[in-house]
């Protein structure tokens, strides 16, 4: 496995952030999944996410590889599930567009293992397409929970992960 440095992203690397998140556009259409992130996130939003201090990028060879957003909840589109529940009930770190250029294996599974350091409790999603990170999840320890809807009136399966000696609810 690649080694990966993981560090917050600045303005700096926001040009490099958007061709990552492009370079994951581009796979996803290619597995048949083009619906999810058209235009997604804008600009702006990966300004905000950086500006919040939650935006970190993944390097490897000195070259952005990968980035997420990470912030504390709660989170308006967590708040309701449908189809199934939450495995926790305290407090959770919500991870977001997690994108990869897709030139270095392990990216998901390098994020998963810093997240998994740093917090007890993480929620995520995914369109029900995106097989690639559904598989992802899983094989980090996620565990399939129901389905979220956020305001764009889509539908995306939702996962979370509790760190093995967190008091959970099963």
């Amino acid at each position: 496995m690649a080694e990966f440095v993981i560090r917050k992203a600045t303005m700096m690397d926001i040009d490099t952030i958007m061709a990552v998140f492009e370079s994951a556009r581009a796979f996803m259409a290619s597995r048949g999944n083009g619906e999810q992130w058209v235009g997604y996130p804008p600009p702006a939003l990966a300004e905000r996410d950086i500006r919040s201090g939650g935006s970190y990028v993944v390097e490897s060879g000195g070259a952005i590889e990968g980035v997420f957003y990470i912030a504390m909840g709660p989170e308006d589109l967590y708040e309701t599930i449908f189809n199934g529940a939450w495995h926790h009930d305290g407090p959770y770190a919500a991870l977001h567009r997690l994108a990869s250029r897709g030139r270095v294996k392990g990216i998901a599974a390098a994020i998963f293992a810093w997240c998994s350091e740093r917090f007890d409790y993480i929620r995520v999603d995914t369109g029900e397409k995106n097989v690639p990170m559904q598989r992802a999840f899983l094989k980090a320890g996620f565990r399939y929970c129901g389905r979220v809807r956020p305001d764009d009136g889509g539908e995306y399966w939702a996962y979370d992960w509790v760190k093995p000696d967190n008091d959970a609810k099963d």
